[in-house]
């Protein structure tokens, strides 16, 4: 399966934790936020087996976390504070979808962030979200 992943990927190890069992999800890390992408399989489906919806919001959930912490130069992870989601579309078993996203505002205490997730040109999910920023070290 690692053939049919798009260059500049790598497999995202979650420590065993919920995201592992979703997965296996990739990442590629650019100068202004993080990608993930998904080869999707039948585990991550709905019964009429298109991609699945909590799969989707899951998958940008961490796109929009990553690229906040990414710009904070926090290595670690942020806290969603609201996440919104608009689903405009589905992907079926095989399919490659990839999400991205950037930071539109930071506070001292907030990010605010906006993604996608894409099958090819078609988008399947638009998103916002907020984000806890980590304590500032003195």
């Amino acid at each position: 399966m690692a053939q049919d992943i798009p260059a500049g990927f790598t497999l995202r190890s979650e420590d065993n934790t919920f995201m592992d069992h979703v997965g296996p999800i990739y990442q590629r890390v650019l100068a202004h936020g993080v990608q993930l992408g998904v080869r999707l399989q039948r585990h991550q489906l709905n019964p009429i087996r298109t991609t699945h919806g909590g799969m989707l919001m899951s998958l940008i959930d961490v796109t929009l976390g990553s690229t906040a912490a990414l710009a904070l130069g926090h290595p670690g992870v942020v806290a969603t504070v609201q996440l919104s989601c608009n689903m405009l579309g589905a992907a079926r078993e095989g399919d490659w979808i990839q999400s991205e996203a950037s930071v539109d505002k930071t506070t001292r205490n907030l990010s605010f962030v906006s993604g996608r997730i894409m099958n090819g040109d078609q988008v399947l999910l638009t998103a916002t979200g907020i984000f806890r920023n980590p304590p500032q070290r003195v």
